[in-house]
């Protein structure tokens, strides 16, 4: 546990400079940490991220922000790094008009929760969240994450329907076809020209030992 603090610790602390604003400010927005008392689980830590008043107004005017995290594993190897693991993460901000509420659910346990402002349900959001995603081998490990903040979800047809019908898949990876790849980057054009935010944050942990 001292090992997770002196590393979260570190993880958090802002670097000294003079003539700087709040330390809040200075402090990483997105940072993920291994947990030596919990199997080396991931502690997924998110800041002020949420604290944007493009997003809020976004939000405000009916669209949904939605919040997808990728964690992943990593096997140190003498050459070559080898992926060990992922874990996805993902939650949904909704303005309720009628009473002015925002409502947030998590994928993790599915619950909806109501809040009476959006500095209160982005709250809820930005703190740490350990995900069941650990090594099973000994050996030499780190992690790295991705998070993305999205006010319309291309890969989700009913938020865009209403904008460009089609059918989206994954051609990329070749399970899907070239037009449907098409339509999505048509509607990922769509999005961009509407000007609505859309953010991401990458980070990654020190190096862990697993004996």
């Amino acid at each position: 546990m001292i090992a997770l603090l002196l590393a979260w610790t570190l993880a958090l602390a802002a670097p000294a400079a003079p003539d700087t604003g709040n330390v809040l400010d200075q402090a990483p927005l997105f940072v993920v940490v291994p947990d030596p008392g919990a199997g080396w689980r991931p502690l997924v830590r998110i800041g002020r991220i949420l604290d944007d008043a493009d997003l809020e107004q976004a939000a405000r005017s009916g669209f949904p922000l939605r919040l997808r995290c990728r964690v992943e594993l990593w096997r140190d190897g003498r050459f070559v790094d080898a992926l060990a693991g992922a874990q996805d993460w993902s939650a949904v901000i909704v303005f309720q008009p009628l009473d002015s509420t925002f409502l947030v659910r998590e994928s993790a346990t599915g619950r909806v929760r109501r809040f009476a402002s959006y500095a209160a349900a982005t709250a809820e959001l930005e703190q740490a969240y350990p995900l069941p995603l650990h090594p099973t081998r000994r050996g030499r490990y780190y992690y790295t994450a991705r998070l993305d903040v999205e006010t319309v979800s291309v890969s989700d047809l009913q938020e865009l329907e209403h904008w460009l019908r089609g059918e989206l898949g994954p051609a990329v990876s070749g399970d899907g076809s070239i037009p449907s790849a098409v339509e999505q980057g048509v509607k990922r054009l769509f999005v961009r020209v509407l000007g609505l935010p859309a953010l991401r944050h990458e980070a990654r942990s020190g190096k862990f030992t697993v004996r």
